[in-house]
């Protein structure tokens, strides 16, 4: 069994894995290797990894090596398929972060790079500045690359790129919620705002309308409010999430269509 390569660069080697999870790892090349729709891959692996993903505290579910082989076998799947966009430099600088110095708030006191800051970046809402980004590169130990003017307009030009940013954007505010809500799950009802307000700062806007709904209610109300509010918002996230990659499959399947109908 060789290492494994994903998309950013992150070399993961299964053998390392106990034998029964290695098994898993083998079932779900066997499966990517089939060309699924990347969706139907998705819940495939989702359920296949439930048992094992379930024992793990929920901040270390998504650092399990397992979880990021097949979460970059989807990716290559949604690529192959036009329905999600190739890695930007800010899935490398997520997964450089994560692979060097074990969690963002190491690098931002390594660096001095406000965590707010990170936190917009990485979400796509802000970008850094060719100063702050060469700063970021030289602590991950990577290279800043130049490209052509032309392959950038190319790929700019695509009918599908907003939809797929789109896409991207809404899986990061689902996975974000959905690990808020799950932590706080596990903290003691009267500490709930608390912690909550704590996860808010890290996360930007993504719960700040939830807090501004919860702020004037009594303490014990915001504590039993929070975790109904919280699944209204994954549920309307994902709603829409859905929403956008039925959109992209139709988009797909008509460009393949006019393909077929031109030969």
């Amino acid at each position: 069994m060789s290492i494994y390569r994903t998309l950013t660069a992150r070399s993961i080697d299964p053998t390392t894995l106990p034998v029964d999870e290695q098994k898993l790892f083998s079932q779900l090349l066997e499966e990517s290797q089939k060309s699924p729709d990347w969706v139907t891959f998705s819940v495939f692996w989702t359920k296949l990894l439930r048992d094992v993903l379930r024992g793990l505290p929920p901040e270390n579910r998504t650092k399990h090596p397992l979880y990021k082989m097949a979460q970059d076998l989807e990716m290559r799947l949604g690529i192959a398929q036009g329905a999600v966009a190739e890695p930007d430099y800010r899935d490398y600088l997520i997964d450089r972060i994560e692979e060097k110095f074990g969690s963002r708030y190491r690098f931002c006191k390594a660096t001095g790079i406000p965590e707010a800051e990170l936190s917009q970046v990485l979400s796509g809402k802000k970008s850094f500045s060719v100063k702050r980004l060469v700063e970021a590169a030289r602590a991950l130990d990577m290279g800043l690359v130049l490209m052509p003017k032309a392959e950038l307009t190319l790929d700019a030009l695509s009918e599908k790129k907003p939809l797929k940013e789109a896409a991207d954007l809404f899986a990061q505010e689902l996975a974000s919620v959905e690990a808020v809500a799950e932590h706080l799950k596990h903290v003691e009802a009267s500490s709930r705002w608390k912690a909550f307000l704590k996860e808010r700062s890290l996360l930007g806007d993504t719960l700040l309308h939830i807090e501004e709904e919860l702020r004037n209610r009594p303490a014990q109300q915001r504590n039993e409010d929070l975790l109904p509010e919280l699944e209204r918002l994954r549920a309307t996230i994902d709603a829409s999430l859905t929403h956008i990659r039925r959109k992209l499959a139709s988009l797909h399947e008509g460009q393949a269509l006019g393909e077929k109908s031109k030969t």
